[in-house]
């Protein structure tokens, strides 16, 4: 995914389900998806909690997200927060490890391992967009 034009700060860059060919699933379900259709391994997406956006069709190329460990985009419960300004043209990219199913049915993962569980993904998401709010004052929402 890429932008398409410039994005302060700030602004929502995204809310999923992105698309139609996308759904909502519990954790369980998600775990037994995976283990038969690749396609599922590659798209689920923690929204928060137990809860993930699932594709079991292929997505086109400019609808996905990219992972960076220096990312530009937070994605906290399904909503994409703009981490920083980003040019039009430029990749839109997130921390993988915040949304990862890797970490299934609440384990602790390490960090040198792929992925947070449930509760530790969103309170660093929850830090991380709090911390951005306070210093947007004039944030609207948007």
């Amino acid at each position: 995914m890429f932008a398409r034009q410039h994005i302060d700060r700030g602004t929502i860059v995204f809310l999923w389900p992105v698309t139609d060919r996308q759904r909502i699933v519990d954790e369980e379900e998600v775990v037994e998806l995976e283990a038969t259709n690749q396609i599922v391994f590659e798209t689920s997406v923690r929204l928060a909690g137990r809860y993930f956006v699932i594709s079991e069709v292929g997505l086109e190329d400019d609808e996905y997200v990219n992972h960076s460990s220096d990312p530009n985009v937070l994605c906290h419960m399904g909503i994409g927060f703009a981490l920083r300004n980003i040019e039009s043209g430029e990749k839109i990219t997130m921390d993988y490890r915040l949304l990862s199913p890797t970490s299934q049915l609440g384990e602790e993962v390490p960090d040198h391992e792929f992925g947070w569980s449930a509760r530790e993904s969103l309170i660093r998401t929850t830090r991380i967009l709090l911390e951005q709010l306070e210093s947007l004052p004039d944030w609207k929402g948007g």
